[in-house]
């Protein structure tokens, strides 16, 4: 299959929402946990949260020759000063973002890392079911590697849901700094997210990248 490969910009934001709609939302975990397709506000939530990095301009594409998106990868580039500042008042979705923010604020990536004061997250990263095992989520993580180099960035961050994504994290080289469990995870003593086994925790995972010496 000839694919070609391109930098998201603000105008791919429908056909990457569409895309996700049809291939991603549905297999994440958290998102089947909280029967997100029962509130078409909560789907809208997600569909702005999921596309947000593209601003960023690092996040990338992969096209068919009909130049149909058949896989993306979402990153952006945090700092030690957030700018993002987008507040959702969907509850169901605020579940899923709860988690994500304590998760963000326990790692303390720039404690763990001192040297650095930018990264760059993968938030989402997908391909058409139908054309998986090709390598093409690899290439796109390979080109945003190669993307963060060249902005002096020096260490790359994902955070799993699922067993699944914490697996490939570990293939790709990615260390992992935090796990939080989902049956630990309450809020007024009552557990949030139940995923299906065997999706049991939250995981944050890093590599460093473009450095040559052995400390960060």
């Amino acid at each position: 299959m000839n694919l070609s490969y391109a930098i998201l910009t603000e105008s791919d934001t429908p056909k990457v929402q569409q895309f996700l709609k049809k291939f991603f939302y549905k297999d994440e975990p958290l998102n089947v946990c909280v029967k997100l397709w029962e509130r078409e506000e909560t789907i809208k939530s997600l569909e702005i949260y999921s596309t947000l990095p593209i601003k960023y301009n690092c996040s990338l594409k992969a096209l068919n020759d009909k130049n149909e998106i058949v896989g993306v990868c979402l990153n952006k580039i945090r700092t030690k000063i957030e700018t993002d500042d987008v507040n959702f008042e969907d509850p169901v979705f605020s579940q899923i973002v709860g988690i994500m923010e304590k998760g963000d604020t326990e790692c303390k990536i720039f404690e763990k890392y001192p040297n650095i004061d930018q990264y760059l997250q993968h938030d989402i990263v997908s391909v058409d079911p139908n054309i998986r095992g090709q390598g093409i989520a690899t290439k796109l993580l390979d080109m945003s590697r190669d993307v963060a180099i060249k902005r002096g960035i020096k260490l790359l961050r994902v955070d799993c849901t699922s067993l699944f994504s914490a697996k490939a994290a570990e293939r790709l080289g990615f260390e992992r700094i935090y796990t939080l469990k989902y049956s630990d995870y309450k809020i007024n003593g009552k557990q949030v997210f139940k995923p299906e086994e065997p999706h049991t925790e939250f995981c944050v995972y890093c590599k460093r990248i473009g450095w040559k010496s052995s400390k960060l």
